[in-house]
């Protein structure tokens, strides 16, 4: 029998951090000031989020070598509420080495340092990503799967 489809979006989001600490940023809009998210992409109903995010990896960092962490950090979908999509978020860290040859490829186009994310991501994104980045980069977070709700 086959299994249903879920009743919400699954997005996969890339935490890539290179070797000086510092965490890529996507400029999600032309607009003053900029407007800066984490990568990540939908999952499709036939993929799951590693190999999602592995392809995004691809796209955006040709240039650099990516190794996905075995640390993920899940954002359960909530019940919902009204006419609300539901949304599940899975976070990949990844290490990212330094670039073959100078420039981003395909749209990353910042490496935030560590201590300045607050510059750059909103509150709830903010606190997600600072808890993944310095558990991760401070070893005190577990391998595998954390729920970060």
């Amino acid at each position: 029998m086959p299994v249903p489809a879920p009743r919400f979006q699954r997005i996969a989001t890339l935490v890539a951090i290179d070797s000086e600490h510092r965490v890529a940023l996507l400029r999600t809009q032309d607009s003053a000031p900029p407007i800066w998210e984490l990568p990540q992409r939908g999952v499709g109903l036939a993929e799951s989020y590693r190999g999602s995010v592995t392809r995004l990896a691809g796209q955006l960092m040709s240039e650099r070598s990516v190794r996905l962490g075995t640390i993920t950090g899940r954002l359960w979908a909530q019940p919902p509420e009204g006419d609300v999509t539901r949304t599940e978020v899975r976070y990949f860290i990844a290490r990212a080495s330094p670039p073959a040859r100078s420039g981003l490829a395909g749209g990353c186009t910042f490496w935030a340092p560590r201590g300045s994310l607050g510059a750059f991501l909103d509150a709830p994104r903010l606190e997600t990503t600072s808890i993944l980045v310095d558990g991760y980069l401070d070893g005190w977070l577990p391998d595998g799967p954390i729920t970060l709700d």
